[in-house]
């Protein structure tokens, strides 16, 4: 077989998987942040009220009732996978989606642009399975897994003019999103398409016609998003963020470019060797190495220091309003593109120094990448969290995803209370997401783009505990993604260990009979008060939760 060395690796690694997701599917660590605690619930929320296709203006029961078009768009394939499968089985599918468009991606474009120069096919396998389990947001894993394609169909597409990779490029955004991964592709295309004009390049008209395609296509797949933020009347709570512009630059610039962004991490402590290793030889050697290689690593460097620019200054404010539009847009996630830049570039090295080092060399630092990606604890692991967690010790602030969510516990909850679905509730000492999953109709809950006027509203809402609060009010005010009942005393995170001291609920009552509120339902022991009553405590021999459900006076 030609290409075994490709497809040998592939098949090893997605037998891995599926074995790894068969010994361990009843108890998966899946991480919390920005994945349990808000895409899990939403894929939930719009399955359980048949909502992925109704109207952009239709209400969904969730944080006060929220428009339709404020979630997840039914257009891309992350979300096609959650609609059409039970969400935890959606998990594991799209893992392994995930997994085969990034290895098959980076390999397209590693094949394509070293057509004409030898990297043996076992080193282009091992950095793209490296790059394919890079961890990160699940939400965006194929966003950020189908970098490589994007880039192959567009250097395609102007070096050949073909109408078919014209076509892949119009449905690429399927697998993309537009504001924290198709805006960065679209200018680095644009800057791409300016060098042509400057060297006057008769390819300039392809480039051109390739980025008109593939923003007619983030169009057409992002309309909900268009037509629920952009073009809408009503103010998001991005149009008021305040970023806080705290850290040193220098430290901030350094600490970006080993480790990247949390959301898309590259830690390359194995890589940066690597780098050093195969330049000592060119430099030795004396090759010549093309400007478009040093290119790559000028990339790197720039997206590092638009991070830090972001993070530690308040150059973002000069930018929006100068580009009004804009407004709220963090540009700072050029970074998110640095681990594919880094596989790229080794791979480019590779291509001009392979047969000047020591191969068994190279080819131990890139199987430690491979065990790095895979071993290493960041955001986003959760092979290592699973493994961790069910084989190695008791993971004291990490639950399971079964564990989490507790299904049969909230479930008997509202069969005892015969909950009905319009009875709204708030959530106290857990995640909000936990009840929407489950489905209860939570007014509270973690958007990082809902309207501000409910943003307003809530604050009324939990304004006794943003009093006593200063953590807590910059946290609210300033950003403002999660509208949770906040306590100095509580903590929303996981936890074993159940809190055995009552703790005063720091809201308005008055203002939650006005929403409509009916129940709260705690993870912690509320000190009585008159305000409301206690139904009941629940537990169950699978969950980790000794819950409380309060009931609002009259």
């Amino acid at each position: 077989m030609k290409n075994k060395a490709i497809v040998i690796p592939y098949i090893v690694i997605t037998t891995l998987l599926v074995v790894y997701f068969s010994l361990n599917y009843n108890n998966l660590y899946v991480e919390i942040h920005d994945n349990l605690d808000q895409h899990f619930g939403w894929y939930k929320l719009l399955s359980d009220n048949n909502a992925w296709f109704t109207g952009s203006n239709e209400i969904i029961p969730h944080m006060g009732g929220i428009s339709r078009g404020l979630f997840l768009p039914e257009t891309q394939l992350v979300n096609i996978i959650f609609m059409i499968s039970p969400t935890l089985l959606a998990h594991c599918i799209l893992i392994l989606t995930k997994f085969t468009i990034g290895y098959f991606s980076f390999v397209a474009l590693s094949n394509y642009i070293l057509s004409e120069r030898y990297v043996p096919k076992l080193y282009i396998a091992l950095l793209s399975i490296s790059f394919a389990l890079t961890s990160g947001n699940e939400n965006l894993y194929i966003a950020q897994a189908s970098i490589p394609l994007i880039a192959y169909l567009y250097i395609k597409y102007v070096r050949e003019q073909k109408l078919l990779v014209l076509a892949c490029i119009l449905l690429y955004p399927i697998l993309s999103e537009l504001t924290r991964f198709g805006m960065f592709i679209l200018f680095f295309m644009s800057v791409h398409c300016a060098y042509l004009l400057y060297i006057k390049d008769k390819r300039l008209k392809n480039s051109l016609v390739a980025i008109c395609v593939l923003s007619i296509g983030y169009l057409c797949v992002e309309y909900r998003l268009i037509l629920s933020s952009v073009l809408s009347n009503e103010d998001t709570i991005r149009k008021t963020m305040v970023l806080d512009s705290n850290g040193n630059f220098f430290k901030v610039f350094i600490q970006s470019f080993l480790q990247g962004q949390y959301h898309f991490s590259n830690y390359i402590y194995v890589f940066i060797p690597l780098v050093l290793y195969l330049m000592y030889y060119k430099h030795k050697e004396r090759v010549a190495i093309p400007k478009a290689v040093y290119l790559i690593g000028f990339t790197i460097a720039f997206n590092s220091l638009i991070y830090a620019l972001y993070t530690t200054t308040d150059i973002q404010y000069v930018f929006w309003d100068i580009v009004a539009p804009l407004d709220g847009w963090n540009f700072s996630r050029f970074i998110w593109f640095n681990s594919f830049l880094w596989h790229l570039l080794i791979l480019m090295l590779l291509s001009y120094i392979y047969t000047l080092a020591n191969k068994k060399v190279v080819l131990i630092l890139i199987l430690l990448q491979v065990l790095f990606t895979l071993a290493y604890p960041r955001y986003g692991n959760d092979f290592y969290r699973t493994i961790k967690c069910n084989y190695l010790t008791i993971c004291e602030n990490n639950l399971s995803y079964n564990e989490f969510y507790s299904t049969e516990l909230f479930s008997s909850i509202k069969t005892e209370l015969e909950y009905k679905s319009n009875e709204k509730v708030i959530s106290f000492g857990m995640h909000p997401s936990i009840l929407a999953y489950n489905g209860f109709y939570t007014m509270d809950g973690y958007h990082n783009a809902y309207y501000q006027n409910y943003k307003d509203k809530f604050r009324e809402l939990i304004k006794p505990g943003l009093e006593e609060s200063e953590k807590y009010t910059a946290y609210y005010d300033n950003w403002g993604g999660r509208a949770y009942a906040f306590s100095e005393e509580a903590d929303y995170a996981p936890h074993r260990t159940p809190n055995t001291k009552p703790i005063k609920l720091p809201v308005d009552f008055d203002v939650a009979r006005d929403m409509r509120i009916r129940y709260i339902i705690s993870n912690e022991i509320i000190i009585p008060s008159e305000d409301f009553k206690l139904k009941g405590s629940y537990t169950d021999h699978k969950s980790p939760y000794k819950i409380r459900v309060y009931e609002i006076t009259e």
